[in-house]
C-alpha cells in the first residue's frame, strides 16, 4: 500500500519540475523572438 504511493508522488514530482522547465522555455523563446 506504501510503494504505489511513493510512485505517485515521484510522479507527480516529475510532471511538475518537466512542466516548469516548459514554461521557462516557452517564456525564453518568446523573449528571444521578440528582441
Amino acid at each position: 500500500m506504501y510503494f504505489p504511493f511513493l510512485v505517485f508522488r515521484n510522479y507527480s514530482q516529475i510532471l511538475y519540475y518537466s512542466y516548469k522547465l516548459f514554461l521557462l522555455r516557452s517564456v525564453i523563446y518568446n523573449h528571444c523572438f521578440k528582441s
